[in-house]
């Protein structure tokens, strides 16, 4: 799969005069960085912002940020909804295959020394932003990578976008380092994800054209079996009510978890089905491509909740409604698993070279 559309790359340290603040702490703008790619992707080139702005957004000025608070920042600043998550890598795979973006958590360690090198010492935890996937000519996966501290800065450091084979990503996304600050000035070991594992936060499907010009976002709803609108095609926008809320691939909580909000992010909600009761109810909300599911009963109450249609009448699961009844789905005991982002000790710049077309992995 080769997604039409290419964002421009955002690198790190790269000025923006028009967020000052935000440019002084480049060094630790990874994670804000590869939320600025993924502004541009998911809007099809529709809006492009800055490390810097994503930054400023955040209010954080000290040290690295943490994706949860990224997120928040994209969703606030510019409509972006991003799914945050810890699980299997193969699920950044498939919301690849599945024509979405994925900015990554991982450590540098798996790309230092390689052609694919950001920087000839930094080894920290970094942010990388994923937004393409396909075959080489072994048949593997290799991955479109942005690295927003991979600027082709000087001799010897990559240039993004690049095209990464898929087991150095793995390596990236299990190598992330979950020591606290004071576990690393404390030189304690380091304490890697693990291999396989990664923490990621995923886009909804992108549907683009060639160039910015002749993109336009997917804006039909697509309903699944049984599924009913939810506001026609505009959809309306939940509250997550519960500490934190697990989004569902189906209408079921034996569905694999796609990704995770926290008490007061939001989802908005395209249409309703009946699927697997929990806590005695039947009411699920789903996504315009209907496949984030989220129960009702993890969302506040809607002022105008009277008017919503009363269970019998909305359509029906018929595999998610002879599920056994759950108690609930809010995933209380789940833990996101985040490291500390690392700073990279480079200077900011005014100029960096034009982009060039990223190479094969091999």
């Amino acid at each position: 799969m080769t997604v039409m559309y290419r964002p421009r790359a955002v690198y790190q340290l790269k000025r923006d005069p028009a967020h000052p603040k935000g440019s002084k702490v480049g060094g630790s703008n990874c994670n804000p960085s590869a939320a600025a790619t993924l502004v541009d992707f998911v809007t099809c080139g529709k809006r492009r912002t800055t490390g810097a702005a994503v930054r400023e957004l955040t209010g954080d000025f000290e040290g690295g940020t943490w994706l949860g608070d990224v997120i928040k920042a994209v969703r606030r600043g510019y409509d972006v909804d991003i799914d945050i998550n810890t699980g299997s890598f193969d699920r950044v795979i498939k919301a690849l295959t599945s024509r979405k973006g994925v900015t990554l958590c991982g450590s540098s360690i798996a790309t230092r020394g390689t052609r694919h090198q950001a920087s000839e010492t930094f080894d920290g935890n970094h942010q990388w932003a994923l937004t393409d996937i396909r075959h080489n000519d072994s048949g593997k996966y290799e991955i479109l990578v942005f690295d927003p501290l991979a600027d082709g800065r000087r001799n010897r450091i990559a240039k993004s976008p690049m095209w990464i084979g898929a087991d150095t990503v793995r390596k990236f996304a299990g190598n992330l380092d979950l020591r606290s600050k004071a576990e690393k000035d404390a030189k304690k070991p380091r304490r890697p994800l693990g291999v396989g594992r990664a923490t990621y936060g995923v886009t909804e499907r992108v549907d683009c054209g060639p160039k910015p010009a002749a993109a336009k976002p997917s804006t039909s709803v697509k309903l699944r079996s049984g599924a009913s609108l939810v506001n026609g095609q505009v959809g309306k926008e939940r509250i997550v009510g519960v500490p934190s809320a697990r989004i569902r691939e189906t209408p079921t909580t034996s569905s694999d978890v796609v990704g995770r909000k926290l008490a007061g992010e939001t989802f908005r909600a395209f249409q309703r089905i009946r699927g697997q009761r929990v806590a005695g109810d039947p009411i699920w909300y789903g996504d315009r491509e209907g496949d984030r599911w989220m129960h009702r009963t993890l969302f506040r109450a809607l002022t105008d909740e009277a008017a919503e249609p009363p269970p019998e009448s909305v359509g029906e699961d018929a595999e998610a409604v002879a599920t056994p009844d759950a108690t609930d789905d809010q995933g209380a005991e789940d833990e996101v698993l985040v490291g500390t982002e690392d700073e990279v000790d480079e200077e900011v710049v005014d100029e960096i070279a034009a982009e060039s077309e990223p190479v094969p992995s091999s």
